[in-house]
């Protein structure tokens, strides 16, 4: 844009970027740095994509183009190839995390409920919106925030992002999580920039401890897929 890049410190980064995700459209916002314990547990090895398809599952792996693998090289701007995602190696990026907040009203009327439908993938539309604002807003500053891929899918699963960055934590219904300000009805999103930022830490609200005792998602469940344990187990209900 010809203008000078932004140099604010990362907590000004952090508390201008949670503004401007807030504006867009998000709730809750956190942020943590891509170390390389972070490259090598939670960023995925490929991209799910159309490589998700349940028409690989008795054919697998799919063609590379449909699982772009994710790579760190010394570029310094990051790019989409023919089966790569690859991003800078040779520069410190950071992840921030955010909640998309969803109707609890609409999830009231499930099970098999249209309305249900809508509410869960409000979500999907709604951030649709948020990544091209916020990406656009970084890029005005000088910066590059590499968002999805596909309209599902970033480079790391969202959830982790969301319990390490402290905005949710943990529960019994471990395909999700829960935030204290919305319970579990949201989305969580988390996008990578070049912009530094100031780490949030994990929190602990009592969500995790409170979920070792209550079973009332467990008990509704009607294909029993979520445990009852009261304890933490890798055990397959």
């Amino acid at each position: 844009l010809s203008v000078p890049v932004w140099q604010g410190t990362p907590e000004e980064n952090s508390r201008m970027l949670r503004s401007a995700v807030i504006f867009y459209g998000g709730g809750q916002v956190g942020f943590g740095v891509i170390d390389q314990k972070i490259k090598d547990k939670l960023v995925f090895t490929n991209h799910k994509g159309a490589a998700n398809s349940i028409g690989f599952v008795e054919n697998f792996p799919p063609p590379p183009a449909l699982g772009k693998s994710y790579l760190f090289e010394d570029v310094e701007q990051g790019y989409e190839g023919a089966t790569t995602f690859v991003l800078p190696s040779n520069k410190q990026l950071y992840e921030f995390c955010f909640t998309v907040p969803m109707s609890k009203d609409m999830f009231r009327t499930a099970n098999e409920s249209q309305i249900m439908y809508s509410a869960n993938l409000s979500r999907y539309r709604l951030f649709g919106n948020i990544q091209n604002c916020i990406q656009e807003f970084i890029r005005s500053l000088g910066y590059t925030c590499y968002g999805y891929a596909s309209p599902f899918s970033g480079m790391m699963p969202a959830i982790s992002s969301a319990q390490l960055t402290g905005i949710t934590e943990g529960n019994r219904n471990n395909g999700f999580c829960t935030s204290p300000e919305y319970g579990p009805i949201l989305g969580v999103f988390s996008l990578v920039t070049d912009m530094p930022l100031e780490p949030t830490n994990p929190i602990d609200a009592g969500i995790w401890r409170f979920c070792q005792t209550c079973t009332k998602c467990a008990d509704a469940c009607p294909v029993n897929a979520i445990p009852k344990d009261h304890e933490p187990s890798w055990d397959v209900p």
